[in-house]
């Protein structure tokens, strides 16, 4: 895991970027955090952890969620895994080039999937 300081700076910098150039996630930020329509709640995602969908973890943190979140294979960035960490948001597992340790969605037993034939 990266040094936490060095971390917050280089993802911090990254998300004053992307939070400076996207007014309209900056303007839904500022509504929710006066608004709070999240109290209460907890969101999970699974998906890229980098500095945009970091900003979005924090604009629905923002609204009051309890944000948990885990990356996916080859799209997580440790750095950025740090800073949404520091920044209170619950994120599972680390950044892995690894297929084997990604989850796995099961199957139904029940049969095909829907339109299609069994594999």
């Amino acid at each position: 895991m990266p040094d936490a300081t060095r971390a917050d700076e280089f993802a911090g910098t990254r998300l004053e970027w992307v939070a400076g150039s996207c007014r309209l996630l900056q303007a839904t930020g500022d509504e929710f955090a006066q608004t709070r329509p999240f109290e209460g709640l907890t969101l999970a995602t699974a998906i890229h952890l980098e500095p945009k969908t970091a900003a979005l973890l924090l604009t629905l943190k923002r609204g009051g969620a309890t944000v948990v979140s885990t990356g996916n294979l080859n799209g997580t960035q440790p750095e950025t895994l740090a800073y949404l960490r520091a920044h209170g948001v619950d994120v599972v597992g680390e950044q892995t080039k690894d297929p084997r340790s990604t989850c796995r969605v099961p199957r139904p037993a029940h049969g095909p999937p829907a339109g299609g034939q069994a594999r």
